[in-house]
């Protein structure tokens, strides 16, 4: 999972877009949700 200062850093390039901060945040959630989504499916795979 992403750390804080990847947080941090992706929230900085976002709102450099010009991308509001909820909506920086918004897509920070939806990837976050996505990469959890992955692990367990890749957990069910293994065992």
């Amino acid at each position: 999972m992403a750390g804080h200062g990847d947080l941090q850093e992706m929230l900085r390039m976002l709102t450099a877009r010009k991308a509001s901060m909820m909506a920086a945040m918004g897509h920070i959630k939806a990837l976050q949700a996505k990469n959890l989504k992955r692990r367990d499916t890749g957990r069910r795979e293994r065992g």
